[in-house]
């Protein structure tokens, strides 16, 4: 854009200089660190002290030179697309120039592995694998200024150039072998981390970057990169090692403000989470050697502050466990142990910011940590409530996951409370087991309450079957009480739920919906067998020994059997017992509220599901009726003859009992049908039609008796009605005898009041045409029988036509 056109160079290719030109280069590359790193005070480059102002450039092939020239830029554009050309060029060329290479691309990995933009971090470590790989055991001799610059990339915060990092390392030092390189360069690590670490990081901040944004996150990268690189060494250099690893890096560390003031570092999170896991592996490792005034400033600086971030106190809390499981006397440390307590309940109320997984790891090892005196009835009452707090969090609510993780940790830690030999332990059980359903019946979102419900059922049945074990095995009466109280509360925040019932049929609905849920979860849950035994066995391989070991193993296993059978029946007398409670009190809530088709529709599924003599006795002794046949008599024929509880479920309720009833009852009961106003009775011959109660003598008599006749009869005049049409086409079905379900006289009575009905009828009018198609579905119903009424009928049809 009217620029000075720049004159071509000297030399073919266009790609090496005239000499006056090479030699200006050659004094830009050799102060090149310096305005890159920014030196101050005199010092040294902090990053990699044992850079030198040397000419690295020499020996190289012009390609290689331009790519390492254009480094230097500071549009990461160019860089980047360097980058890109010299991997290439790596792959595509021959070993012996990319041996020569070596010490030009050690010189700029240093300072590109830390660059501002990531996608130069990124394109930096694919080419550094690409080198590394190319040269093999070549790059030995550049490994010690190679290796500071590498751990440090491998923490990126940037996962595609942390990964690339990780991933070079693991392939260029298989299995053991990064340890033997840490041995090797272990001096030339520790210096930079200690530069690092103790205050000189600033310096690391090259003049180019202009933007105070930029230059913090290149010194939090630098930072929190050395502080990974600390734990990596403290984790893998070997033990022969240690003296001088504590004599030349973490006693001096520790003895320098600048480490402890980067616990706390606002600005960069990372920085306080690489730092937690640091002191970590400094305590899990030299625990022994430090002193306890240090101890207690590392306990102190790992509860002071509270912590925000899932990440970061994922790190602090992993930390504070590796100090009390390396310090015995971890307590002595500590001198403030409430505030342990506040941070531990600051983070479960927030829900772990959304990330209940953390907990997982953390809690159980806390608690088994933490002195007695600690342990009291109000702390476990916080720790509690906390929990049941933390999971009215938004983020927990919106995720399955999240949701049924936190309910685990929190049956984990209920589970270890009934382990404790205190006094409370009891009462504080029942009292949460109590909360915890109060707090899942009452969420608002259907789906979430359903999933929290089906969940929390699962873990309260394996919490049961646990105590039942433990009251087997060690005849524990504190077990028996918690089963028993379990039971209750299971009854009582039903009842009480049952008892604040609006008239509202949503809320009726979904309530019953919930219990009914509750009820069959804690049924099939139990029942699932927690462990799968896997036996494999191999003819070849079985030896007389082998047999005695599988002769014992089911000997053992028919034990195991017995023994699960056994809970499995105290369970299920409990849980009948809750469910027969239940049943009874929606069964007053639908007579006195008089919302039985609110009710009956849904809480039938209840009654089906646990279907048995002892419920509907326990329905009937509830009403005072006896036996069984008295819920019918007593209260459910009343029902349906009246016009305040009668609706169709109670139909199904009736239909249930009946194969409770001897031959004597039923025929009772399907007489007393006759008193029903019609459309109960209509309802009682569709269920009556079904396979399973037509099959029943009694059934099969009613069905052939006058009351059907008179109703199917009544059927065939209401031809509009598809409902009535399609209950009359089932009665004048046949059985898979080819029989009528009903009488004979029945279906002579429809058939001739169907063709009396048609030959007075128009054929053109809409009447006559419903009765004509009225007629010809009837004749193909009575097609498979016997009887000529079909043929009857169809000429009726023919004849109107």
């Amino acid at each position: 854009m009217g620029g000075k056109t720049k004159q071509s160079q000297r030399t073919k290719n266009n790609v090496r200089p005239s000499s006056s030109g090479r030699s200006a280069e050659l004094i830009q590359n050799a102060t090149n660190v310096e305005q890159y790193f920014g030196l101050g005070s005199g010092k040294a480059p902090v990053l990699f002290p044992s850079l030198a102002a040397i000419n690295v450039d020499q020996g190289l092939t012009p390609e290689f030179s331009v790519c390492f020239k254009k480094f230097t830029k500071k549009d990461p554009v160019t860089k980047t697309k360097a980058l890109q050309e010299l991997t290439e060029l790596v792959k595509t060329g021959n070993v012996e120039d990319v041996e020569a290479a070596l010490p030009s691309w050690t010189h700029h990995y240093q300072f590109l592995s830390i660059d501002s933009d990531r996608r130069v971090r990124e394109a930096t470590q694919t080419c550094h694998g690409a080198v590394v790989g190319a040269c093999g055991r070549r790059v030995a001799p550049q490994l010690r200024r190679l290796l500071p610059a590498w751990l440090l990339a491998a923490h990126d915060e940037h996962a595609p150039a942390a990964s690339a990092a990780r991933a070079h390392l693991q392939s260029t030092f298989p299995e053991g072998k990064l340890a033997e390189a840490l041995t090797f360069c272990r001096a030339e690590i520790v210096a930079v981390l200690n530069d690092n670490l103790t205050g000189n990081a600033e310096h690391t901040r090259g003049k180019r970057i202009e933007e105070e944004d930029d230059k913090q996150q290149q010194l939090s990268r630098v930072l929190a990169g050395s502080l990974h690189a600390l734990a990596l060494l403290l984790a893998r250099l070997p033990a022969a090692h240690a003296p001088w690893l504590w004599d030349g890096c973490v006693h001096p560390l520790l003895l320098h403000n600048h480490f402890w003031g980067l616990a706390r570092s606002q600005q960069h999170m990372r920085v306080r989470s690489a730092w937690y896991e640091a002191m970590a592996r400094i305590i899990e490792r030299f625990s022994s050697r430090i002193p306890l005034p240090v101890g207690q400033k590392a306990a102190k600086a790992l509860v002071a502050e509270p912590e925000r971030t899932a990440v970061v106190a994922a790190q602090r809390w992993a930390a504070l466990l590796v100090l009390m499981k390396n310090v015995e006397e971890w307590h002595t440390w500590l001198e403030k142990k409430d505030l342990l307590i506040t941070r531990l309940l600051d983070l479960i109320e927030n829900g772990a910011w959304g990330e209940a997984r953390l907990l997982s790891g953390l809690l159980l090892p806390l608690l088994a940590s933490l002195p007695l005196d600690l342990l009291t009835r109000q702390f476990y009452t916080k720790l509690f409530d906390a929990m049941f707090t933390g999971l009215d969090n938004k983020n927990l609510l919106k995720s399955k996951s999240e949701r049924q993780t936190w309910l685990c940790n929190m049956c984990e830690c209920l589970r270890h409370l009934t382990t404790q030999n205190h006094d409370y332990v009891v009462e504080m059980t029942t009292y949460v087991h109590r909360t915890w359903l109060e707090k899942v019946l009452n969420v608002e979102d259907t789906q979430t309450r359903h999933n929290m419900v089906r969940h929390s059922m699962t873990l309260m049945a394996s919490l049961v079957k646990y105590w039942l074990s433990k009251s087997k095995l060690e005849n524990s009466d504190k077990c028996d009480q918690l089963t028993r109280n379990f039971w209750q509360n299971i009854c009582s925040t039903i009842l009480t739920q049952i008892d604040k019932l609006t008239v509202e049929k949503d809320d009726i609905m979904q309530s019953i919906e919930t219990h009914v849920l509750l009820f069959k979860t804690l049924n099939t849950s139990f029942s699932q067998d927690t462990k799968k035994k896997l036996s494999i066995q191999f003819e070849d391989l079985k030896t007389e020994k082998n047999e005695e070991l599988s002769t014992n193993d089911a000997n053992e296993e028919t034990t195991t059997d017995e023994s699960d059978e056994q809970l499995k029946e105290r369970f299920r007398h409990n849980l009948n017992d809750s469910v027969e409670r239940t049943c009874c009190s929606y069964f007053d809530f639908a007579r006195n509220k008089e919302v039985s088709q609110s009710v009956f529709p849904l809480l039938t599924n209840l009654l089906v599901e646990f279907d048995s003599r002892k419920l509907f006795a326990a329905l009937a002794k509830h009403f005072g009726a006896e036996p069984v046949y008295g819920l019918y008599d007593a209260v459910l024929r009343p029902w349906l003859a009246g016009d305040t509880m009668r609706c169709k479920a109670l139909v199904d309720v009736i239909f249930l009992v009946v194969k409770y009833f001897n031959e004597e009852e039923q025929d009772s009961m399907f007489n007393s049908f006759q008193q029903f106003p019609p459309s109960v009775v209509e309802w009682c011959i569709q269920v009556t039609l079904s396979p399973s109660h037509r099959r029943s003598p009694a059934g099969r008599r009613w069905l052939r008796g006058p009351v059907v006749a008179a109703t199917v009869l009544a059927l065939c005049r209401r031809e509009e009605d598809e409902r009535a049409a399609g209950l009359l086409l089932r009665c004048l079905a046949h059985d898979d005898a080819g029989e009528l379900l009903v009488s004979e006289a029945a279906v002579e009575g429809v058939a001739s009041a169907v063709c009396a009905r048609l030959e007075a009828a128009h054929a053109a009018d809409a009447l006559g045409s419903r009765l004509a198609e009225l007629a010809a579905r009837a004749a193909g119903a009575l097609g498979g029988s016997a009887h000529a009424h079909a043929r009857f009928m169809l000429h009726a049809v023919f004849d109107s036509g």
